[in-house]
C-alpha cells in the first residue's frame, strides 16, 4: 500500500486514482477534497476538486491546510508572501503524511515538496520512497533563465519574482533520500541527471488527456484568409511570452492574428504590447476557452522551462497544431510534423522561422484537425495511470 501527497487537485488525481484501482492507495493527503456525499450537488468550483472514480474514504484532507489557503485567498499578498505561504502549506501536508506513515506500512509515492519530512525519519527508512518531480530541478532552470535574463531585459521583474524559488533547494534532500523518481518529461529527467541522479532510477510517464470518441465537429477558422494563433498561461518569463511577443512582432504575418489568454502579465513583458494582430485576453470562462481552442489553427507556447506543459496536450486534443520547445513535455508527445514543430527555447529567430511555416500551412488549407485531435488518442490517461503502477510494481 502506498500513502501520496500533493495540494489541490494535482495532475486531475490521476496518480492516486491509479493506485487505487489496483488496491494499493492507502491514503492521498491533501488540503481538501470533495466528499463523495458531496459530489452530485456540489458547485463546478467545489467539484473540481475530486477526481473521478477516487472515493473520498481514500483520501485524508488537512483542515490547517485549507484554512491557510484561505486567509492567502483574502489577503493582498506579495510574490514572496505567496511563496512563503505555499511552502507552509507544503510543510503541514508533509508532517500530516509523516504520522500517516508512522502509523501504517505504507510505502511512500510523495510528490515533490511534501516528501522531506517522511524521506528523512530514521523511524521510515525501511518504506520504499518513490519521488514525483513535477517540475525541473532548479539548478539548471535558475542557470537557464539567468541566460535568458542577460538577453533579454524586459523579464528582469518576472526573474527577480521568481528568484527566491529558484533558490530554494529542499528538493535536493528529498531527492538524495528518494530511492527512485518520476517525471513527466525527458527535460525534467535530464535537469535530474544534471544534479547527479542516476538516469536507471527516473522514470520518465508523459501525461495523459482522455479525448470523446466518436464524430467531432470542428470548426473552420472564422476567416479562412486569416491564421489563428493562440496562447494559453501566465505572463511570466518561463513561459517565453516575450520570445513570441519579439518574434510575432518581427516575423510580420499581416494576414494572422495572436490571442493570448493570461490572467497577468509582468511589468517589462506587458510594455512589449501593444502588437498588431495581438489581442490580450486577461480573464476567459472554462467554455469561452474552448471555444478559443476550436477557432484557433495553431497554439503555440515557446517556454523556456516546463515540466510538461499541459495545455499542449488541450491543444493537441483540440485540432491545434503546436508549437512548443524542446524543454518541456512536448518532444515527449512524439508527434509527427504535420501535428506540432519544436522551436529551440529562448531563441527568437528559431520561433520566427516556425511561425512562418505554421502560417503558410494554415493558408494552404494543409492543417487537418481531425489528424491531429486521433494523436491524443494513443495518449490517454489510462494509458499513464498503467505506466504509474508499473513503475509502483517493479519497486514491490
Amino acid at each position: 500500500m502506498w500513502l501520496v501527497t500533493f495540494n489541490g487537485a494535482r495532475d486531475a488525481y490521476q496518480v492516486p486514482l491509479a493506485l487505487a484501482e489496483a488496491d494499493l492507495l492507502e491514503q492521498l493527503v491533501t488540503d481538501w477534497y470533495c466528499p463523495d456525499m458531496l459530489a452530485r450537488v456540489a458547485s463546478s468550483r467545489i467539484a473540481k476538486r475530486r477526481g473521478s472514480g477516487l472515493s473520498s474514504r481514500l483520501v485524508s484532507w488537512t483542515p490547517k491546510a485549507v484554512l491557510r489557503h484561505y486567509i492567502a485567498q483574502q489577503l493582498s499578498m506579495s510574490s514572496e508572501e505567496r511563496s512563503a505561504s505555499a511552502r507552509e502549506i507544503q510543510d503541514i501536508l508533509a508532517r500530516r503524511t509523516l504520522l500517516k506513515a508512522l502509523r501504517s506500512d505504507s510505502d511512500l509515492l510523495l510528490y515533490a515538496g511534501y516528501a522531506t519530512a517522511a524521506f528523512s525519519d530514521k523511524r521510515l527508512a525501511h518504506r520504499k520512497k518513490v519521488l514525483f518531480m513535477y517540475h525541473p530541478h532548479n539548478d539548471l532552470v535558475c542557470d537557464l533563465l539567468a541566460r535568458d535574463h542577460a538577453r533579454h531585459p524586459e523579464v528582469s521583474r518576472s526573474f527577480e519574482l521568481l528568484r527566491s524559488d529558484l533558490e530554494d533547494r529542499t528538493v535536493d534532500t528529498e531527492i538524495r533520500n528518494a530511492d527512485h523518481l518520476v517525471c513527466a518529461s525527458q527535460f525534467t529527467s535530464r535537469t535530474l541527471q544534471h544534479m547527479g541522479v542516476p538516469q536507471e532510477d527516473i522514470h520518465v510517464v508523459p501525461y495523459g488527456i482522455d479525448v470523446a470518441g466518436g464524430s467531432t465537429q470542428l470548426p473552420s477558422s472564422p476567416d479562412c484568409h486569416k491564421s489563428t494563433f493562440l496562447f494559453v498561461g501566465s505572463g511570466v518569463q518561463r513561459k517565453g511570452l516575450h520570445i513570441l511577443l519579439r518574434a510575432w512582432q518581427r516575423a510580420r504575418l499581416n494576414s494572422a492574428k495572436l490571442t493570448i489568454v493570461s490572467r497577468h502579465i509582468e511589468r517589462g513583458i506587458a510594455d512589449l504590447l501593444p502588437i498588431e494582430n495581438v489581442t490580450v485576453l486577461s480573464g476567459v470562462t472554462d467554455l469561452e476557452l474552448q471555444n478559443l481552442y476550436q477557432r484557433s489553427d495553431v497554439f503555440v507556447m515557446p517556454s523556456l522551462v516546463e515540466g510538461f506543459g499541459y495545455v499542449y496536450l488541450e491543444a493537441l486534443s483540440r485540432g491545434c497544431f503546436v508549437i512548443g520547445t524542446e524543454n518541456t513535455g512536448l518532444p515527449d508527445l512524439n508527434c509527427s510534423e504535420d501535428c506540432a514543430a519544436i522551436a529551440a527555447a529562448g531563441e527568437v529567430e528559431s520561433l520566427i522561422s516556425i511561425l512562418i511555416q505554421a502560417d503558410r500551412l494554415s493558408k494552404r488549407g494543409e492543417l487537418d484537425r481531425t489528424r491531429i485531435m486521433s494523436h491524443c488518442r494513443s495518449r490517454s490517461w489510462h494509458r499513464f495511470r498503467e505506466r504509474i503502477r508499473a513503475v509502483v510494481s517493479a519497486r514491490n
